[in-house]
């Protein structure tokens, strides 16, 4: 009996042993298992840390380059808006630039119309040079009656008008002043033993005027030509409607003209006779003078 019941006591020691033993096991398991389910959380913990951190990184990045971004459109906004408002300012300069120069040509226009007004001023006696040139007057524009019914090449009289003020020779051009051309390469004329100098120059043909006038429009740069016709006979009449300048009274010819009975039948110095009203000497007498037009034996049609 005491051999029976040592023998249950002892199995059931065992068993209380093997229960232990399982219980130790089972704990140790647990334990090992929550070490894992630990360990693993931890790894879960750490990547869902690491995630939100790349996550948020990210988010940075691009929060950075958007920044960057606008900064960058923010400064080519900034240059274009610049580079426009300098292209405007250069455009406004050059616009305010072209308006002082547009405003000084036309200055500068005027005042040179205002030059050439008063230059061109009727009655004005000027030179266009000092050595050579001749005194000129300005002829005032105008219209009167040219020709006559007195001798066939000039009919039929008629109205002609003159639109611009002109400048005429205030004498006939003298010797003095041709000899000036002559010394340019022209021809020397002669003189018949009349006189020189202030004598008007004589023994020239149309073609030699012709030259003398092209010398006179290279030595000064401006347009000098032969009187036309029309332009000689307005020049001489001066407003004067008679037979002469001074009107119908042959006996004041002798006031205004060199011609055979007062000159010896020999030419006279320019200027020693009376000016017309438009101040010009000898358009009356001395030397026949050349205009620019070619012959007519009359004016009809």
């Amino acid at each position: 009996v005491e051999a029976a019941r040592r023998a249950t006591e002892a199995a059931k020691i065992k068993v209380d042993a093997d229960r232990l033993a399982d219980a130790e096991a089972k704990l140790l398991a647990a334990q090992e298992a929550q070490k894992k389910a630990e360990a693993t959380a931890k790894q879960l913990a750490d990547a869902a840390d690491k995630a939100k951190r790349d996550q948020e990184a990210r988010e940075k990045a691009a929060r950075e380059a958007a920044a960057r971004k606008q900064a960058e459109d923010d400064a080519r906004a900034k240059a274009s808006a610049e580079a426009e408002a300098k292209r405007k300012a250069e455009e406004e300069a050059r616009a305010r630039a072209a308006a002082v120069e547009a405003k000084r040509l036309d200055d500068l226009a005027a005042a040179e119309a205002r030059r050439k007004a008063q230059e061109m001023s009727p009655g004005r006696v000027f030179r266009d040079c000092n050595d050579g040139c001749p005194e000129m007057v300005v002829v005032p524009a105008g219209s009167f009656m040219m020709g006559s019914n007195e001798y066939d090449s000039e009919k039929p009289p008629r109205t002609v008008t003159l639109r611009q003020n002109f400048a005429v020779g205030k004498f006939e051009v003298t010797f003095a002043e041709w000899e000036a051309c002559v010394a340019g390469g022209n021809k020397q004329p002669r003189d018949f033993g009349w006189g020189r100098g202030r004598w008007p120059v004589v023994d020239v043909s149309w073609n030699d005027a012709k030259e003398y006038v092209a010398w006179l429009s290279r030595k000064t740069g401006q347009t000098y030509r032969l009187l036309t016709e029309a332009e000689w006979e307005y020049a001489a009449r001066a407003r004067g409607t008679g037979k002469w300048t001074f009107g119908d009274d042959e006996r004041r010819l002798g006031e205004f003209a060199w011609y055979s009975a007062n000159s010896g039948s020999k030419t006279q110095p320019v200027g020693g006779k009376t000016q017309n009203a438009y101040g010009l000497h000898d358009m009356h007498g001395n030397v026949w003078e050349w205009v620019q037009d070619c012959w007519h034996d009359n004016f009809v049609n």
